[in-house]
């Protein structure tokens, strides 16, 4: 006895809760399927399915897709109000699609065979559900033997397959199974579909039609497919006949134009969905007599041709009792109607224009009745294109245009055509299309700041899929105040040497439009920049130009910044810098000063623009051999070298080399230098030193001191700071200062030979009164005085000389210096 469950739901669990994860099971019923989850008690929950939008269920845990047999898997996609987690399943569904008297077997796989108890198929239709087999680890049993048959081994396998045999529309349905205690985790299931025929169709509709009318044929049919929920989705397609001859109507009206010819046809139809039904009763059609259509010859319904071209002669056609009066017409494009000429129901020949929209043929009938026929007409023309500046339009193609820089640029084309023509707006200097649109009649291309760069030639372009291009150009000219161009590389640093003949190259690209005139071009410089010649010459484009210059180098007073100006206006700086040998050193000389010694001196002369150095040579044989590398304490200024000590009476030749990083001077000073012996400097009075030390007034007089005696060791129990005065009376002229320019310095000599001279008198000695030891050392007296008030008895008295000095005079203590008279208040006023 077959065991029957009325609404019996196949529920099956398919993910189980993880952490925060919602537990997904389905439910197939009466071919829709039910998602449920466990309910968090959300406000709402947001649902997708498939590919489809978002879906928001409202206090609900659930959510059920309609006529599920239209999916072949339905994904599922749940989000809780407030959670980030996006729950998914797949849910697929299977069907299977077999005729009436076929076998089919069906089969799943099931996630587990219990262990105990039975595993049930069930059979569910029509809200009913059926059990058919029942399947142990022993065996099954079958409710219809005939009908069904189990094919699993063994049987307590998951592979479930069993076979339906003869089937008929009752066997279609859903098959789905599991264990007695909870079905719902058996898992999937298998739609079984049979089709059949559609029942047969029944024409419906009005037959009673004026000619000229539509007659609408409707074929009613259903489908008869099962189970009922695939037979709601089946949609029924149909074949009509007229007279048994198959028209290409598939739809489920037939629509008629109705003649009078159709009173002896006859319609039928048949419907079909896999299968074909049988075909319907024929029906007939009643025209009622009227004019039933209007045809033009030849047939045409729309017609291209271009502006100025003929058509015709067409000629209208018509059917009708009373016969009809055939009138032309045509449409102009604002839908204004204009009657035609023609002859009995002919269109002479036309020349048309783009005007032409709508050819119609009239046919009048009795009552006011009319029947018409017609056909469009496609014009196809391009104009050619007209250019507008700032809205202004530009009709001579030479004519330029003059705008401001940073002003706005309005660059429109105008193009009437049809079919729609294809705008383009073209830069001469340029391949590429700045602008371009094929939607509209106008191209509008704005340039918010216009620049000189904009200065070109313009074409607007204009074409069709019909029409060759047509062309217009214009001139837009932008004016512009000369200005650096940087989109070029600039340089600014130049290196030179100097000399009469020498001149460097400038070229300075700038942007001007009109181009620079030479007379307003002005260099300003470190010198005069009268001999400067300028030249303007223009780039590939007409706004760039170059400002080409020679500045002549004549000596190092040319080095420095220059500006060039435009109407005063400054464009750029350049710099010049100096590149080149320095110079050869001046006043170099030297003298023997002491048995053994000598001293060289020479004024350093410009340095080239680099940093320089001075090479001391000895002659040693036949070679030089380099004794000093000396720095340069800066042009101007006096270099000293003292050398060791030498053989006296002996000759030495010389030679002094300045130096940068690019080479050393020209040309290589030399000179010879005798030493001395001791002998040779007691006979020379002219190069005696007298130094006098007075504690109360020679600090007024520090300053003029060019030797400074030493520290002096043996007297460690003073601790003054003593002022040595050297006056000198020599023919000699001292050397110059290290540090000080050799103008001041020759000056400062003068007035020490002067004052020397004084100070001489005053000690009442002569120049020859002073002795010499066996080395030639000059004495002179020093007096320390000592200050009670210093403390520390270590302390070693400090000689202070002039801080920039070129002689040395070695002191010795042994010897007193002649009394220095005071002199009166008069004497030292003046």
């Amino acid at each position: 006895m077959q065991a029957v469950f009325f609404l019996l739901v196949i529920c099956v669990l398919v993910s189980e809760s993880q952490e925060e994860n919602l537990t997904i099971s389905t439910c197939f019923k009466n071919g829709d399927v039910l998602f449920s989850w466990d309910n968090l008690q959300k406000k709402y929950y947001d649902v997708k399915i498939n590919n489809q939008t978002w879906n928001r269920t409202m206090n609900e845990s659930k959510f059920t897709v309609k006529d599920a047999l239209k999916y072949d898997r339905i994904k599922i996609n749940v989000r809780a109000d407030g959670s980030s987690t996006y729950n998914k399943l797949t849910y697929n569904v299977v069907k299977t699609e077999k005729y009436i008297g076929d076998n089919v077997s069906i089969s799943w796989t099931a996630p587990f065979f219990p262990k105990s108890g039975n595993y049930e198929i069930y059979h569910t239709k029509a809200n009913k559900s059926e059990k058919i087999i029942r399947i142990d680890s022993k065996g099954f049993i079958v409710t219809n033997q005939s009908k069904y048959t189990y094919k699993s081994l063994p049987y307590n396998s998951t592979n479930i397959s069993f076979e339906i045999k003869d089937i008929t529309l009752n066997d279609a349905g859903y098959y789905v199974a599991g264990s007695q205690t909870d079905t719902a985790l058996s898992g999937g299931g298998v739609v079984l579909i049979v089709l059949g025929k559609p029942q047969k169709p029944e024409i419906k509709g009005n037959l009673n039609v004026s000619v000229g009318d539509n007659a609408n044929l409707t074929c009613s049919s259903k489908p008869t497919s099962t189970p009922d929920y695939y037979a709601r989705l089946v949609t029924l397609s149909y074949n009509w006949f007229e007279n048994n001859t198959k028209l290409d109507e598939t739809q489920k009206t037939l629509a008629l134009k109705v003649s009078r010819n159709h009173r002896f046809n006859q319609y039928s139809c048949e419907a079909k969905h896999r299968l074909k039904s049988v075909r319907s009763d024929p029906v007939r059609v009643n025209p009622l007599y009227k004019p039933e259509s209007v045809s033009i010859i030849p047939s045409v319904d729309t017609l291209t041709v271009k502006e100025g071209g003929d058509i015709g002669p067409y000629s209208c056609s018509t059917d009708c009792n009373p016969p009809c009066v055939i009138t032309w017409r045509y449409r102009d494009k604002d839908g204004n109607f204009h009657e035609e000429k023609s002859h009995n129901q002919t269109l002479n020949q036309q020349m048309v224009n783009r005007s032409f929209s709508v050819f119609e043929c009239i046919a009048n009938y009795a009552d006011n009745f009319t029947r018409s026929a017609h056909f469009n007409l496609n014009v196809q023309y391009l104009d050619k294109p007209m250019p507008y500046v700032n809205g202004v339009s530009v009709l001579d193609p030479d004519r330029q245009v003059h705008v401001k820089e940073n002003t706005s640029l309005l660059l429109s084309c105008h193009v009437n055509g049809c079919p729609n023509p294809i705008i383009r707006l073209k830069r001469n200097t340029g391949t590429f299309i700045i602008s371009r649109t094929d939607s509209k009649e106008w191209l509008n291309h704005t340039i918010a700041s216009s620049q000189c760069s904009d200065t070109d030639i313009y074409t607007c372009i204009g074409n069709s899929t019909v029409f060759q291009n047509k062309k217009s150009t214009f001139r837009v000219n932008v004016t512009c105040e000369p200005r650096l161009d940087e989109s070029r590389l600039i340089t600014t640093m130049y290196g030179s040497m100097s000399g009469q003949n020498v001149k460097v190259p400038v070229a300075v690209p700038v942007i001007a439009n009109p181009p620079p005139q030479d007379s307003g071009i002005a260099w300003n410089g470190p010198s005069t920049t009268h001999s400067i010649i300028s030249a303007v010459s223009m780039q590939h484009v007409p706004y760039k130009h170059w400002i080409n210059s020679s500045i002549p180098i004549l000596d190092r007073n040319y080095f420095g910044n220059y500006t060039l100006k435009y109407n005063g206006n400054g464009i750029i700086t350049l710099f010049i810098n100096p590149e080149d040998v320095p110079q050869v050193p001046s006043n170099f000389t030297g003298y023997s000063y002491a048995s053994g010694y000598i001293n060289v001196t020479w004024v350093s002369e410009f340095d080239g623009g680099k940093q320089q150095y001075f090479i001391l040579s000895i002659k040693v044989g036949l070679e030089w051999k380099k004794v000093a590398n000396l720095s340069d304490p800066g042009q101007g200024k006096v270099v000293y070298f003292e050398s060791e000590r030498l053989n006296a009476g002996q000759e030495y030749w010389f030679q002094l080399k300045s130096c940068n990083i690019i080479n050393c001077s020209k040309e290589s000073p030399e000179i010879t230098i005798t030493v001395k012996d001791g002998a040779e400097i007691s006979d020379q009075p002219d190069v005696v030193l007298y130094a006098a030390v007075d504690k109360s007034a020679l600090k007024k007089n520090q300053n003029k001191a060019d030797v400074v005696a030493e520290d002096v060791p043996e007297k460690k129990d003073e601790t003054d700071t003593l002022y040595a005065v050297v006056e000198k009376k020599t023919t000699t002229e001292a050397k110059p200062s290290a540090t000080k320019p050799e103008s001041e310095q020759k000056n400062e000599s003068k007035r020490e030979r002067q004052k020397g001279a004084t100070a001489a008198e005053a000690t009442g000695a002569s120049g020859t009164s002073r002795n010499v030891n066996q080395d030639g050392l000059i004495y002179i007296d020093v007096d320390f005085a000592k200050k009670p008030e210093n403390k520390d008895k270590n302390e070693k008295p400090k000689i202070h000389g002039e801080e920039d000095r070129t002689e040395y005079t070695f002191v010795d203590f042994s010897k007193k210096a002649p009394v220095v008279k005071e002199k009166s208040k008069k004497e030292e006023e003046k």
